[in-house]
């Protein structure tokens, strides 16, 4: 006997919010958060910074 097939669907962030809608940073909170990235004392704030400067690139 087979096992039933599933059907997974992936969806990232970005494409789970409708066009135009988000979170997005004005050019100079990104510029912000970019020289607090430059500066993070180590990896973990290095990892929390960047993961905020993504976010608020593609508003998500």
């Amino acid at each position: 006997m087979m096992e039933a097939e599933k059907e997974v669907a992936f969806e990232t962030a970005e494409l789970a919010l409708p066009e135009g809608k988000g979170d997005r940073l004005a050019p100079e909170e990104l510029g912000l958060l970019a020289q607090q990235l430059a500066s993070a004392p180590d990896a973990i704030e290095v990892e929390r910074i960047g993961e905020r400067l993504t976010r608020g690139f593609y508003g998500i």
